[in-house]
Formats: structure tokens, sequence, C-alpha cells
């Protein structure tokens, strides 16, 4: 029988490469998860709570001022613009934007099923199309399924939208900035303007509360900060 205390003796074994034992217990944990449905055995799955080792950011969140300098050097038109400002605007993954297109509109709002998960655990997705986005896209050359298409006319694939915006960053000189990294800047957006748990959940298709309530958190705590050095500046007290 593969106990818990194994599996992390295993885990542990790797910790030279955190990433990889990581990744080690997330097969295993697949793997019981799939006997399990399949009733080959009835086993608890010894990966159920193992904590990770690894501990990562993840990638670069942009910046305004980072955002501001992709928009001076890809200007409306092109289509660097008009993937940037789908990717901020609604905050969807790379495998989403790819995808996205004039038959997901009506009247405004763009409805489509993440593609993430899409076979075991499907969201929905509902969105208003920005002002910003809407620019972009009447200004720049789009598909009929896609609106993103590349030099040949025909959509991206997700592994190639990735390359072709990093390339666009680099142009850009923002070296540093991935695709991945404008959904993060959106999440951060809405939950500084007051979004909620709820309303972070509904607009970037995250099934779990922890990921919204991670944002919203780290909002909160920002903004108390920003009016406790405004309070101060006020004081008459205040040393500075």
């Amino acid at each position: 029988m593969y106990r818990q205390d194994d599996l992390i003796k295993s885990r542990d074994k790797r910790k030279e490469t955190p990433a990889a034992a990581d990744n080690f217990v997330k097969v295993i944990k697949r793997i019981f998860n799939w006997a399990i449905e399949q009733k080959i055995t009835t086993v608890a799955n010894p990966a159920y709570k193992v904590a990770k080792i690894f501990k990562s950011e993840g990638h670069h969140t942009w910046t305004p001022a980072e955002i501001e300098k992709f928009r001076s050097h890809h200007p409306i038109g092109t289509q660097a613009r008009a993937a940037l400002e789908m990717l901020v605007g609604l905050g969807v993954r790379r495998s989403d934007v790819v995808r996205l297109g004039p038959q997901h509109e009506d009247r405004g709002l763009l409805t489509f099923i993440a593609w993430k998960n899409r076979n075991r655990f499907p969201v929905e997705v509902m969105v208003r199309i920005p002002k910003k986005m809407r620019e972009a896209l009447d200004a720049a050359i789009t598909g009929t399924t896609t609106y993103l298409v590349n030099e040949a006319g025909k959509p991206y694939s997700v592994a190639g939208f990735g390359n072709q915006f990093k390339n666009w960053c680099i142009e850009a000189g923002l070296p540093h900035c991935s695709s991945h990294g404008l959904r993060k800047a959106a999440a951060v957006d809405l939950a500084e303007k007051g979004g909620s748990s709820e309303e972070l959940k509904a607009t970037f298709g995250w099934l779990k509360g922890e990921t919204a309530e991670g944002y919203t958190r780290k909002a909160r705590k920002r903004i108390l900060a920003e009016n406790a050095a405004r309070r101060r500046r006020q004081s008459p007290d205040d040393p500075d």
C-alpha cells in the first residue's frame, strides 16, 4: 500500500528540484483520482493535501506603466495592440484569447466556456467588451472566426500566440513581461476597484474562491496602507 508518508518521503528526495518534486506529487494525485473513479482501488488518495515545496510568485504582474509602454510602442491598428487590449480588458488566458471571435459577441457582451478544464469542470464566462478593446479590434485586421490571426491570416495556436506576444513584449522593451502577466494585472485592477471575490470568480472563470480572495486581500492591504500614509501626510504631527 502506498501511504502518504511514503509519498512525502519521495517528494522530499526531490527537494533539490522543488518544481519537479511538486509535479511528481501532482502526477500521483491524478493517477489515484483516475484509479478511484475507475473503481480500480478504494485506497484514499495519498497525495490529498500534500503541500507544495516550490514557492514562486509565478509570472510577473504588469504594472500600469508597463502597459502604457506597450501601448506606446504598438499603436492602435496593430495585432499586438489588439491582443494586449483583449488580455488586459478581459483578463482571459491565452488559451481563450486565441479562440475568441465575433461569434461570441451578443449586445456588447462576450460569452464563452473557458478552455481550461472545459471537459471536467466547464465554466461559462460572461464579460462586457471594454471600450479600448473595441477600438483596437475595429482598427486591426481580424479573422472571421477569431479576432486574432497570424501573418497568414489564420488563428493562432496557443503556443504560437505565446511566442508571438513575447516577441511583441521584447520589441516594446519589456522582455520580462508575458501574456499571462496581463491576466494577473487585470485581476489586481478589478480587486483594487472594489471587485468582490464572487465578481472576480465570474470574470476570470475561477472555480476556487481562494484564488479570488488572494487578490482581494492584497488589494485591501494596499488600499489601507495608502490611506494610512495619506493620513500621516495630512497630520500636523507628521515628522516628515
